[in-house]
């Protein structure tokens, strides 16, 4: 049976050939369309995918530029700067507290950047308070590292990067009742800024990251870099870029939020496009319209492929870094709660233990300058648990005890700005005598602690020491100066050589006893009088050296005459001419008596205003650092021999009539080599 075909199909009919060609043709070019058309929609997606990630670490690290920006402003807000610029206001001195509070920010600093350090993973940063003179105030780097850096601040808080030296610097301006009182920059090693970038010695997938500023610089690695800088000005921001002539490297610049920086993420070929097909394969695919359709098909699944995987790949990273972070801080915060509930519950417990047993008394004063608690031993020394109360001011309770005062003065202490202690007597039962003393808190709950200490017991036996002292003395100097006359007596007399032995020894021992007892009277009466015997008055200091060089006896057996060191002009002190005279020749005399085997013995004269120092310098036996913290100690001698005669004192009348001159003694010494003594007094300016 014959079919009939339309005419124009009988036309083609016979050129089916040509017509399944041109429709293999037309396939082809419409199949080759597509696959070029999705080839540069992946190209296009890998592109996108690695412009995104590079974001969304560009994104991380401006979430750690607010992180920075946040704890510098952190340091601005410690109580230690609010503590010391209000004590600066106050118009506190250096000596008296101000210094305190520099070296509670420092020390407060130093605490800080080591937690920082533990935070990002860094070595410490390094943190300096300038004044808004521009001079530093607090720095916790080395001293011998200066840090010359001043921004000029036209904001609250910003971020600066130091290339140079390796910094990110976050400077925070220091606001204190509404002005400003410098900044503080925060210098973060450079580091911190690549802790969640790939670096080539840490990618296994051949990712590498850099930063760079805005005028190309790459900021230090660890990992040295060894870009090409002709490439690093040719980079577009956001976009996919060769770097190299082959094509075998790929490089992405996105800009850091909040970040003078860019990041340039570098991917290998490999990475970025190997799982797109190449080009070529695609017109090669033409000619076969099968092997086109197959190269379609294939296309397409990877593309899809592709898809879902970065899909997935975007979430896995998602959770894995919102996992990671949490379990981070929630460990952080589990290991911070512990550490304070224990050093709390173990402070608590020492405390309270301390406060209960303790026989000292002690108030502490809260922010507000109020009594917020009085230990027990407290009630027990003063007997005032009528008068005080919990709730009290400063000096609402100080002047309640100054009420119930007979001796001493609390005035010092008033005002809540008095330093040292303050020694009192009660009208109570048993005239109760105590120390007082004041100390300042550094933290945000206690601002003033008072100290309570009962000495009655060793004021009194240091009264009954005192008086027996002066008894026995005068008691003994009677019969002593009979025996040290009558044996004087006998050795001028015609005497065997055994009996004058004898004599010479009583003699001797007479002497060494009279000068104890002269010593002993000399020392309680300086005690007992406490400089108000003292005949004060402008002396030369330089005439007085020159006078003791001149009257003074070299004791028998020694060569090494007395040496005077003249390099200064006239200087004026206030002193009572005896008693210092007294003083000098005690030392003089320690100095030859400890320099057994000779040696030059030299006094001199110096000057460290506002106080004049006469030092005495030998070359004896010397002490170790245990005699010298014994030497003012009475009866105490550094020589247990016997061999070197005296009895003690002489150290203790020196430092009593000193320090009753308003000076102080230092004293230098070491074992076998010798002794310098230096007894430092203060000038005088005017006529006495």
């Amino acid at each position: 049976m014959l079919i009939h075909l339309p005419a124009p199909l009988r036309r083609i009919s016979p050129r089916w050939p040509l017509v399944m060609a041109v429709a293999f043709g037309l396939y082809s070019a419409a199949l080759l369309t597509y696959s070029i058309s999705a080839w540069r929609q992946i190209k296009e997606d890998a592109n996108n995918f690695l412009v995104a990630d590079s974001k969304r670490r560009a994104v991380t690290l401006g979430d750690l530029a607010l992180e920075l920006r946040d704890n510098a402003l952190g340091y601005t807000n410690l109580p230690e700067m609010y503590t010391y610029l209000t004590n600066r206001d106050l118009g506190m001195s250096p000596r008296y507290g101000l210094n305190y509070s520099i070296q509670m920010i420092k020390e407060r600093f130093t605490s800080r950047a080591v937690q920082d350090a533990q935070r990002w993973g860094t070595n410490p940063p390094r943190i300096i308070y300038f004044l808004e003179t521009g001079a530093p105030l607090v720095d916790t780097g080395p001293p011998d590292a200066p840090f010359d850096f001043v921004a000029s601040l036209d904001e609250q808080v910003k971020l600066l990067i130091d290339p140079a030296h390796g910094w990110v610097l976050a400077v925070a301006q220091v606001d204190f009742k509404e002005r400003r009182e410098g900044r503080v920059v925060v210098a973060t090693p450079i580091e911190v800024l690549y802790r969640n970038l790939l670096l080539r010695s840490e990618s296994a997938t051949g990712y590498r990251e850099l930063l760079l500023t805005n005028d190309s610089t790459v900021l230090p690695t660890r990992v040295p870099n060894t870009m090409q800088s002709e490439w690093l000005t040719q980079l577009l921001p956001n976009s996919v870029t060769p770097v190299d002539a082959e094509g075998e490297l790929f490089a992405i610049m996105t800009p850091v939020p909040g970040l003078a920086l860019r990041l340039m993420t570098l991917v290998p070929h490999e990475r970025a496009y190997g799982h797109i097909v190449s080009a070529s394969v695609l017109w090669v695919a033409a000619v076969v319209p099968l092997l086109m359709l197959f190269v379609a098909f294939r296309l397409d699944r990877l593309r899809m492929q592709t898809e879902r995987l970065q899909v997935a790949m975007a979430a896995s990273e998602r959770e894995r870094l919102r996992a990671e972070i949490r379990n981070y801080e929630l460990a952080e915060e589990i290991q911070r709660r512990e550490t304070l509930e224990a050093h709390l519950k173990e402070r608590t417990e020492q405390l309270e233990a301390i406060f209960t047993l303790s026989s000292d008394g002690f108030v502490t004063f809260g922010p507000t300058h109020r009594a917020s608690y009085i230990s027990p031993g407290f009630w027990k020394i003063t007997g005032l648990a009528d008068a005080i109360s919990v709730g009290l001011t400063f000096d609402d309770f100080i002047e309640r005890i100054a009420a119930h005062c007979a001796t001493g003065s609390l005035e010092p202490l008033r005002g809540g700005h008095g330093s040292g202690q303050t020694r009192i007597e009660l009208r109570q039962p048993g005239s109760p005598v105590l120390t007082v003393a004041v100390r300042f808190g550094a933290g945000d709950v206690v601002a003033e602690i008072l100290y309570f200490r009962d000495i009655t017991h060793e004021t009194a036996v240091e009264r009954i020491k005192n008086e027996f002292l002066a008894m026995a003395a005068h008691e003994l100097r009677t019969p002593m100066a009979s025996i040290y006359g009558f044996t004087e007596v006998l050795l001028s007399q015609d005497l065997s050589a055994e009996i004058r032995e004898l004599l010479e020894i009583i003699f001797h021992s007479s002497e060494l006893v009279i000068t104890i007892i002269n010593e002993l009277l000399d020392l309680a009466r300086i005690e007992a009088r406490q400089g108000k015997d003292f005949h004060l008055e402008r002396i030369d200091a330089r005439a007085l050296v020159d006078e003791i060089v001149i009257h003074f006896k070299v004791p028998a057996g020694s060569t090494s005459p007395l040496k005077s060191v003249m390099e200064l002009d006239h200087y004026w002190i206030r002193a009572d001419h005896k008693k210092l005279i007294q003083a000098l020749g005690n030392v003089l005399s320690n100095a030859y008596k400890y320099s057994p085997h000779g040696g030059a013995v030299t006094i001199e004269l110096l000057a460290t205003p506002p106080r004049v120092g006469i030092c005495i310098t030998d070359q004896g036996i010397g002490m170790t650092p245990q005699q010298l913290n014994r030497i003012y100690e009475r009866f105490y001698r550094a020589d247990t021999s016997g061999k070197i005669p005296g009895a003690g004192l002489g150290m203790s009348i020196v430092k009593e009539i000193i320090e009753l001159h308003g000076g102080v003694i230092e004293i230098v010494s070491e074992l076998g080599i010798g002794t310098r003594v230096t007894l430092w007094l203060p000038m005088a300016n005017t006529e006495v």
